[in-house]
């Protein structure tokens, strides 16, 4: 930033005005009540400003008075090129570098490309896994029509084999793969005369697994369509159903 310089003339006759108020508030201050509050001895004598010293300092008081000029490219390499001149003076003012950050900034190097993407590649197959663990069905029930036995399969583990009862001759049980639709627990049939169904697992429609009170027709075909299993063992599937959800259970009709 171009300082604006103030004539010579000016800056003397400045500093001379200067002069006489500066001596007389000198000899008004000696002259003053010091009862008010306690000297202090300074450290050092004080110096009296020259008159050299007077029309610079005035100079550069007037100088500061006047607004700022917008600064240029050559103010700045000026600013530049004396602050560089300055460096190792020490009758310079020193200015302080800006203050270092609280923490260390991140040292890690940059991840080769390579390394990036098989990263990333593994990122993605854990995602991939992660996802299909959480959509794979935890219960699975497979029931064989011609040996009339259900197979109940927990985590990929066998932990139940029981005996069921399918449709009976005129009647059908479908094939097929299920998800589980509905549960209810003290069901009626709405179709046979209210016959009890408890711990029923509907499937497909009308068609559920449940408990029976004929428990002594299971090993063969007896039911209208159904699959029967003992109260006791419709007990057990149902619980595992609510614990784990119906999402988690699928239901496999096989010949």
């Amino acid at each position: 930033m171009r300082a604006k310089m103030v004539p010579p003339v000016l800056a003397l006759t400045l500093a001379v005005g200067i002069l006489i108020p500066f001596t007389a508030s000198s000899q008004t201050e000696t002259g003053s009540d010091t009862s008010a509050a306690p000297s202090v001895a300074p450290d050092s004598p004080p110096q009296q400003m020259t008159l050299a010293e007077q029309i610079l300092s005035t100079a550069t008081n007037a100088s500061q008075s006047v607004p700022d000029a917008a600064p240029d490219a050559d103010d700045s390499a000026a600013a530049a090129e004396v602050a560089k001149s300055g460096a190792g003076d020490p009758s310079l003012p020193m200015i302080a570098p800006d203050a270092a950050p609280d923490t260390a900034p991140d040292t890690m190097p940059g991840l080769a490309p390579e390394l990036a993407l098989e990263m990333a590649n593994a990122g993605a197959k854990v995602a991939a896994e992660t996802l299909a663990e959480l959509q794979r069905e935890t219960i699975e029930v497979r029931v064989s029509v011609s040996q009339q036995m259900m197979e109940v399969w927990y985590h990929g583990e066998m932990i139940h084999e029981w005996p069921v009862s399918t449709a009976r001759k005129g009647k059908i049980t479908p094939r097929g793969s299920y998800k589980p639709q509905w549960l209810s627990k003290n069901h009626k049939s709405s179709l046979y005369n209210n016959a009890p169904m408890p711990y029923s697992i509907f499937y497909s429609g009308n068609y559920a697994i449940h408990g029976t009170d004929q428990e002594s027709k299971l090993g063969r075909p007896a039911s209208a369509g159904c699959v029967r299993l003992s109260r006791a063992n419709a007990k057990i599937l149902f619980a595992m159903v609510q614990q784990e959800g119906k999402s988690k259970m699928k239901v496999e009709i096989l010949d």
